[in-house]
């Protein structure tokens, strides 16, 4: 991942060109290693650009929503996890998201609706466990 971290450190992000050389493994392997590093502005602009370039995977788009909520772009997370919310309907990580969002925001009533649709998971569960408390 270091490797991942140093690539975003050296190339230019203005650079439109620089999309169709990087795969998106890659892109995404750099995504991470920002978020690993609490590098919240770095990931913020690789997926700024990457975002207005292409269309990242789940796990990018997800880092992108966290790095957002950290920083309190609520309304930008929330738009990121409303497209993800209708492209993956089903994906635990993007509810347990827009629960601790919607918790963060103090909208505690959508957060527990949205929580009400993870009945699936065990009540033990140590993802919902920490949303609960």
């Amino acid at each position: 991942m270091a490797s991942a971290l140093v690539l975003w450190e050296i190339m230019d992000p203005l650079n439109p060109s620089m999309v169709e050389q990087l795969d998106e493994a890659l892109l995404g392997r750099a995504v991470l290693a920002l978020e690993l590093a609490g590098e919240v502005r770095g990931l913020c602009r690789l997926m700024g650009w990457w975002c207005a370039r292409a269309k990242p995977g789940l796990d990018s788009r997800l880092s992108y929503a966290r790095a957002l909520i950290g920083i309190r772009q609520v309304d930008r997370a929330w738009h990121i996890l409303r497209e993800l919310e209708s492209e993956f309907p089903t994906q635990v990580e993007v509810k347990l998201l827009t629960a601790r969002m919607f918790m963060e925001r103090g909208w505690g009533a959508r957060a527990r609706r949205v929580l009400d649709e993870l009945s699936s998971l065990p009540k033990d569960d140590a993802r919902l466990r920490l949303l609960l408390e």
